[in-house]
């Protein structure tokens, strides 16, 4: 039987990919920058994603987006308050294409775009176990908050809990590479200096870049997300 087909739009270098491919979607991605094609692990195309999304969103049985997060984020409060940032708020027009479509969606962002979001649902690394062996042999925990919007219902596995866990990591660009210094001096922001580490802390396989990591989205997330909308659509066709 052939597999529904799902639309990934903001597919950067296909960290959400793997995770709804292993969920039983038939994935196609789509995004503005032609570098990720290198690393995308299936088609990516390029293009305008609220345009691709209007003009092409209907031919798939549902629609995930990642709209770039940069507006929101704590980092650009300062250009944002003074109305001189290079982002744009992403998230409404890319809300309306997807409602212009008809179809089930999942838009995800960061915490900091909470407030843009209608009625979220957060995961975390904690939530699905995801951990790595340091080079230092210490086992690290992912600490990644992500938020969810969907038109249909979405659950989380569980309520996130980061109690009982002594070495927790992430990855994202700016943060210290010093575990001991993020733990006592920061309270948090490490990130691992080795590549492998973090692919295998985000559940990764395939190649990508730093940034490509720094920007992505575990695949047990969108595996869990998968399963769920592949119900849901089961549901609908019946």
């Amino acid at each position: 039987m052939s597999r529904p087909k799902l639309l990934e739009t903001h597919g950067c270098q296909g960290g959400a990919h793997a995770g709804y491919v292993n969920a039983g979607w038939d994935v196609t991605g789509v995004d503005i920058d032609k570098r990720h094609v290198r690393y995308y692990p299936g088609r990516l195309i390029i293009a305008d994603a609220a345009t691709y999304i209007r003009e092409h969103g209907h031919e798939y049985d549902a629609i995930h987006t990642s709209p770039p997060c940069q507006w929101y984020t704590r980092g650009n409060a300062k250009g944002r308050a003074a109305g001189n940032s290079k982002w744009s708020r992403s998230i409404p027009p890319i809300r309306e294409a997807l409602e212009s479509t008809g179809r089930p969606y999942v838009i995800e962002n960061v915490a900091d775009a909470a407030w843009d979001m209608r009625d979220p649902v957060a995961l975390c690394g904690c939530m699905f176990g995801l951990s790595a062996i340091d080079t230092d042999g210490i086992r690290i925990h992912l600490k990644r908050e992500r938020l969810f919007e969907t038109n249909w219902h979405l659950r989380p596995p569980r309520a996130c809990d980061h109690s009982g866990i002594e070495w927790w990591a992430g990855a994202y660009g700016g943060a210290r590479r010093d575990k001991y210094e993020a733990k006592f001096v920061r309270k948090g922001g490490y990130v691992p200096p080795n590549k492998d580490v973090v692919k295998a802390l985000l559940g990764v396989e395939h190649d990508m870049t730093w940034n490509g990591l720094f920007e992505c989205l575990p695949p047990a997330y969108t595996n869990w997300i998968g399963r769920q909308l592949l119900a849901h659509v089961g549901e609908r066709a019946a």
